[in-house]
């Protein structure tokens, strides 16, 4: 009886900051919406140098709020491409690896053409050892319980895939569905890469 009330007492203290987040995320993908509708353009540029969106995702990348993801969904289904999608590279937040390659899905699948360089580079500062990371993190499975080695073979990303292979990620690693990177790649050429 005990568990139950202290479990209800926590829902009670924090049932409030849950839908007051909410509350927010709905408030600025509302006020985004009123903005196009009204003629706005998403890649306007502000005073600093930073563009509208920005303003509405601004802790993305720089301070982990996962929360806002919504609100990055929202505006890459618009019709007017994010300009500079990648301006959080700059401030590497460790966290962000956990749904860094399902946003490079989402900007591709928008029509951006993301260069293997800016791959790379996200590959390098969020899942090897450097500066930020003692560990690699290659092997990593987001919070879509995939690899950045299952993205590559998603994105048919053949470039991407010798990268991180060279890099010591495992086509084995199986996720909780018993996936394989393999079973991610439609194209026979990348899973004969992968064995």
């Amino acid at each position: 009886m005990k568990n139950v009330l202290f479990t209800a007492l926590i829902y009670i203290l924090i049932c409030p900051f849950i839908h007051g987040q909410d509350n927010e995320i709905d408030a600025k993908i509302n006020s985004i919406k009123e903005y196009l509708q009204n003629g706005g353009d998403l890649n306007k540029q502000e005073e600093y140098g930073s563009y509208y969106y920005q303003d509405f995702i601004w802790d993305f990348g720089f301070h982990c709020d996962t929360t806002e993801l919504p609100i990055v969904e929202f505006l890459i289904e618009q019709d007017q491409k994010l300009q500079d999608p990648f301006f959080f590279t700059g401030d590497p937040c460790l966290e962000m690896r956990n749904y860094i390659f399902y946003y490079v899905q989402l900007l591709q699948e928008d029509g951006h053409d993301i260069k293997r360089k800016t791959l790379k580079n996200l590959i390098d500062i969020y899942f090897l050892p450097d500066g930020y990371s003692e560990e690699s993190y290659i092997n990593h499975f987001d919070f879509y319980d995939k690899s950045p080695l299952m993205y590559a073979c998603e994105m048919q990303n053949k470039k991407l895939i010798k990268y991180l292979l060279s890099n010591d990620a495992n086509p084995q690693l199986k996720n909780k569905k018993g996936q394989k990177a393999s079973d991610f790649c439609e194209n026979e050429e990348f899973k004969k890469i992968l064995k």
